[in-house]
């Protein structure tokens, strides 16, 4: 079973039964604040499957959210070195991991330019 997600500004909305379902405010949205927030929803419910559906900010590509995903998922994978080689040498590669649709945890990105 899967839940899908869409996740913006701190806050998440379940698609499946409307409203939003889990938020946390931070005084900044970067990528340590964006991990905490899934992470904080995948301990929900950690053996269920998750899709977030999220704009393509740099913070939802990061190297910490594909340690985080394998991770949760049990991937025992050598990611390689951010900037330098493997799933984690460039914002693509780690986007192609992250949208992997055999992961349990992954994410679909809307269409660059395009408006929520």
């Amino acid at each position: 079973m899967y839940s899908t997600w869409n996740t913006f500004s701190g806050a998440s909305w379940d698609v499946a039964n409307g409203g939003i379902y889990h938020s946390t405010v931070a005084p900044t949205r970067n990528e340590n604040d964006f991990n905490c927030h899934i992470a904080s929803i995948i301990a929900t419910k950690p053996s269920d499957g998750w899709i977030f559906v999220t704009d393509q900010l740099n913070t939802h590509k990061s190297e910490s959210l594909v340690r985080l995903v394998a991770t949760s998922c049990g991937l025992n994978v050598d990611l390689g070195i951010k900037g330098k080689s493997g799933i984690l040498h460039s914002m693509e590669s780690r986007a192609a991991f992250l949208t992997d649709i055999s992961h349990s945890i992954r994410f679909v990105y809307t269409p660059k330019h395009s408006s929520w």
